[in-house]
């Protein structure tokens, strides 16, 4: 078996290919320190490697491995689960492609695996016509079109079509491949959007199914006892079950919730059982405790120690000191960062569309390392959804862009135009949202927020909710939303608060992590502004220049830093210095006081580099009287023309020639 990292060069991959098809080199390890984090053991696995001929084989190097991307590294496989990071870091620095193994049974869930490629949807269907629906709990979409179904360890058996074709089971002994791992198909495993885990509680085992898988029950049937080690003896019962107890409210289940499990663990483990009473008073005691509040148990000691929980909702105490603090995940440094949602603001033409889709080509293309200067630290797959500008221009200014940058390639950009929903439709929405998992997105473009949303914008409570339902389940799984937004109209009285160049509710500044202000000085400049920025320090970015005009095949985004402001003193050696300039650019030129204030104090400019007549006409004076520049008309306009340089050359530009090589 090879321990290469990079097994790729065998079969034609270069890094840009790896990152494309597996995402960014510490993805992994960064995905397996969250379950850690989340209280989940993790082990590697081998991952899936495709070849230039589209073949796909299994990193393990064995030609006719039949378990592609599915089985352990390590010796000991799922023995070897951990949550050490130290561990951890080792294993995705030696292998960092690794897809991610998580034990299953009694320290994490037990999982119900639905293949539907076997038939597991259908008998799922008529098992649930026989015994009623399955609780709601948390499910993960497998990478080959199936489901992980995740509930409360309950004691589960593993098993092959026990119930039924395509439904396999997985509890104590067992292991199954965590998202974010590629699965041979090419696709990842991804959350699934409305019970992503850690999200939704892990409900318990419905007793019908545990039953099916691990014997079968009274109902002219018998169940087998449970094996020796998982009895719960008289003595131990309710220390143990309160222990279960507070592990399930901590990770914020309900009374009812802790009622159910409890009561089918003390009917399967319990020897002899307890009075379902006494169970439902345990559930009802520990339900009363805050989640992460509880005790540790109750009369009887727990026989033995509780699971890792879930990451806790409420610190208390020492859990705030000893709580680990993270580091923004930045996409685009100190700018945009994983997992939140931004906005980009302007007014009408004021290069919000341009810098979003700059921005989009930008982390779908390894090659392009910055956006507004700042290094681009996460390269992926990205999905621009336009409302606005039609599919035609949309391409257009997409293949400008990408023309400007020399690259145009558009492998991992996805382009949805002329969209006829709204994220506000219930089925639109989720259907996307599977979408965007599926294609396995960094980054979800929207332009403009205000088509995107569906909804009335002035409503703070309305825009907070539809957030909350639209947007966070976004984020949640994974995906940076970065919108483009107009900018609101300044009242008279109001000043141009930074709260108040965003239009509409106030909420759409509050809930952006950052927001990118575009404010137009001309067709083809912008002063760009990092209005609002959390987690890190504002950005002093400067005027935006499409360079290239707007007519041309290409456009390049131009970041220049503003000068700093002129001292008055200066400004007349300043325009002494930018007259010279101009002459020397068109010597044979007569230029009138228009042309000269067009040049020189055009709106274009920087405020701090513009030179009103003020400071330009006594440096011109001077000039004319130098011998710099000789006077006559241009039709009824006075007119001014180079004639050569300063005879002194104390007032030449920095930049000027040496003359003295002329007299040789």
């Amino acid at each position: 078996m090879s321990d290469d990292p990079d097994t790729f060069s065998a079969v034609g991959l270069d890094e840009a290919d790896m990152e494309i098809l597996y995402g960014p080199i510490d993805e992994m390890l960064a995905a397996a320190f969250e379950h850690a984090r989340r209280g989940r053991p993790v082990f590697p696995l081998w991952w899936p490697i495709w070849a230039e001929d589209g073949g796909v084989r299994c990193a393990c190097g064995n030609a006719t491995c039949d378990n592609n991307g599915k089985h352990p590294i390590t010796e000991h496989g799922f023995k070897d689960a951990t949550t050490d990071r130290a561990q951890i870091r080792a294993w995705w620095r030696r292998w960092p492609r690794a897809n991610i193994g998580i034990p299953t049974g009694r320290e994490t869930f037990d999982v119900v695996d639905v293949d539907p490629d076997k038939g597991g949807d259908g008998t799922l269907v008529q098992l649930e016509r026989r015994h009623g629906p399955l609780p709601e709990t948390a499910e993960t979409l497998t990478g080959g079109g199936g489901r992980h179904l995740k509930f409360w360890p309950s004691g589960l058996r593993c098993s092959n079509g026990k119930l039924g074709d395509g439904l396999d089971t997985r509890g104590e002994g067992g292991y199954i491949v965590a998202a974010p791992s590629v699965h041979r198909s090419g696709r990842r495993y991804v959350p699934e959007v409305l019970h992503a885990l850690d999200e939704v509680p892990l409900a318990p085992l419905p007793a019908w199914l545990l039953a099916a898988v691990n014997g079968t029950d009274g109902d002219g049937h018998h169940t087998p006892a449970p094996p020796v080690e998982d009895v719960i003896p008289e003595g131990q019962r309710n220390g143990t079950l309160a222990s279960l107890a507070g592990t399930m409210r901590r990770r914020g289940m309900g009374t009812s919730e802790i009622a159910a499990a409890l009561l089918e663990v003390n009917r399967l483990r319990c020897r002899p059982p307890l009075a379902e009473a006494e169970v439902r008073a345990i559930a009802e005691s520990i339900g009363r405790y805050e989640p992460d509040a509880t005790p540790d148990g109750g009369a009887e000691e727990a026989s033995e120690a509780e699971p890792p929980v879930s990451g806790p909702k409420i610190l208390i105490g020492s859990a705030i000191a000893t709580a680990v603090v993270t580091e923004p995940d930045w996409i685009v440094e100190a700018l945009f960062s994983h997992q939140h949602q931004h906005l980009i603001v302007g007014e009408s033409e004021g290069a919000k569309t341009w810098s979003l889709f700059d921005l989009g080509l930008a982390i779908s293309d390894p090659a392009i390392t910055t956006f507004l200067d700042q290094p681009v630290r996460r390269h992926g797959r990205v999905a621009i959804e336009s409302w606005e500008q039609g599919q035609a221009e949309d391409l257009r200014r997409l293949h400008k862009l990408a023309r400007g940058h020399g690259r145009p390639r558009f492998d991992e950009v996805i382009l949805i135009s002329e969209t006829p929903g709204t994220l506000n439709d219930e089925s639109y929405f989720t259907r996307r949202f599977r979408e965007l998992q599926e294609w396995g997105v960094v980054l979800y473009a929207l332009d403009s927020l205000s088509e995107a949303a569906g909804i009335e914008l002035n409503d703070n409570t309305a825009y907070t909710a539809w957030w909350r339902t639209r947007i966070k389940p976004l984020l949640t799984a994974g995906i940076m939303v970065i919108a483009t937004h107009l900018t609101g109209h300044i009242k008279p009285g109001i000043g141009r608060t930074r709260e108040a160049v965003v239009r509409n509710a106030t909420q759409i500044r509050a809930l952006s992590t950052q927001v990118i202000e575009c404010r137009r000085m001309g067709d083809t400049t912008f002063k760009v502004l990092h209005n609002k920025h959390r987690n890190s320090t504002g950005l002093p970015f400067g005027t935006l220049e499409l360079a290239g005009a707007l007519e041309d095949p290409w456009i390049v985004l131009r970041l220049s830093a503003d000068a700093p402001p002129v001292p008055a003193a200066t400004k007349e050696v300043l325009a002494r210095q930018r007259l010279i300039e101009l002459g020397k650019k068109t010597p044979n030129a007569w230029l009138t006081r228009k042309t000269i204030d067009a040049e020189l104090n055009h709106e274009s400019l920087p405020k701090a580099q513009r030179l009103s007549k003020r400071s330009w006409e006594p440096a011109l004076a001077s000039l004319t009287a130098d011998m710099v520049f000789e006077t006559g008309k241009q039709g009824n306009a006075h007119a001014w023309r180079w004639v050569g340089p300063p005879s002194g050359p104390s007032h030449e530009p920095d930049d000027a020639p040496d003359d003295d090589a002329a007299h040789f």
